[in-house]
């Protein structure tokens, strides 16, 4: 769907980058606009669109940088509004698959919309079988897209190698860390180990711990008796950190990710996001003074610690002079 979008936008523009950019920033923010219906649609609560719809990270990376993935929040929140809203799946289905074809991290909501949507049938066989069948149907408009476009295999080695590349993540900062003290090797149990081969068994492992926590969580989601799906998408944000803490390429814009499903968060995890959202783009700066290389990036992933930390410090303190305040959309 972006690559249809993108090659619209070409063609309007004549190839002049000027006029591209602008289409790409009006588009960007017709987009921002219906994500904010959306939200509101969705939650009914005007402090969820000012959360997403002011929020300086979002108007920066989105208005300003004219990332796709605001196309992907859309996508997500009008499948999500089908699904709670409208009480319609295969609609839902379509349109996270539509998402799927752009960015494929979502489709680890898809075992979520089809468990909730059948949260009243108690039999497990049948469950499965539709979740099946939805998932064949996601699969066939997902190969559609790729379909379009596809000219040989290098489409899927492509994104195969994209995750192979360090940049940006914890993994590449402590690689970094190691050029800048000019240190090849580090002692771990007694036996030398270079820091390159540490850093990809740090991520091996974390990407393992990814993998068994999301296949718990849909056995489990599976397996219970009742769905509610304000607990469901808080587990799901939890094991969507963990996939972002898993990826050898981290862009500060990926965050968004967690700003569709921020709505169902305890209060505390929901003004968390947001300050880590903020000391992202914070320490994005670096970068500005820097070149972006991966000398840096152990700086990068420092002072979004040290700014997250005191975020929630602050958060923390703060709670406690006003009380406790939970998010009240549970469905």
């Amino acid at each position: 769907m972006a690559q249809l979008i993108f090659s619209i936008v070409t063609k309007l523009s004549f190839k002049n980058v000027n006029i591209c950019l602008l289409l790409f920033k009006l588009i960007n923010l017709i987009i921002h606009i219906l994500n904010c219906y959306l939200i509101y649609k969705i939650t009914k609560k005007l402090k969820f669109v000012i959360i997403y719809g002011l929020n300086p990270f979002i108007l920066l990376e989105f208005m300003g940088i004219v990332h796709n993935d605001i196309i992907v929040a859309f996508l997500i929140l009008f499948a999500i509004y089908f699904l709670i809203k409208k009480k319609k799946l295969l609609p839902s289905v379509i349109i996270l698959a539509l998402a799927t074809g752009i960015k494929y991290f979502t489709i680890m909501l898809l075992p979520i919309f089809i468990l909730y949507h059948f949260k009243d049938e108690k039999s497990l066989i049948k469950r499965l079988l539709r979740c099946i069948e939805y998932g064949i149907i996601f699969l066939v408009i997902i190969l559609l897209q790729y379909a379009i476009y596809y000219r040989d295999i290098s489409i899927f080695t492509a994104m195969m190698a994209q995750n192979k590349k360090f940049s940006k993540s914890i993994y590449s900062g402590m690689i970094g860390l190691g050029a800048l003290n000019k240190t090849q090797e580090i002692n771990i149990f007694g036996k030398q180990m270079l820091i390159g081969e540490l850093s990809v068994t740090l991520r091996n492992i974390m990407l393992a711990i990814f993998v068994i926590s999301y296949i718990k969580f849909c056995i489990d989601l599976l397996t219970s008796k009742k769905i509610y799906f304000y607990k469901s998408l808080r587990k799901y944000s939890f094991i969507l950190i963990l996939f972002l803490l898993s990826l050898a390429t981290v862009q500060q814009w990926y965050l968004i990710w967690l700003f569709t499903t921020i709505f169902w968060q305890k209060s505390k995890t929901a003004i968390n996001i947001i300050g880590v959202s903020l000391a992202t783009e914070i320490a994005n700066s670096i970068y500005m003074f820097k070149v972006e290389s991966f000398k840096y990036d152990m700086y990068f992933w420092a002072i979004i610690i040290f700014l997250s930390i005191i975020w929630a410090l602050s958060n923390n303190l703060y709670r406690k002079s006003k009380g406790k305040d939970d998010l009240k959309i549970k469905t």
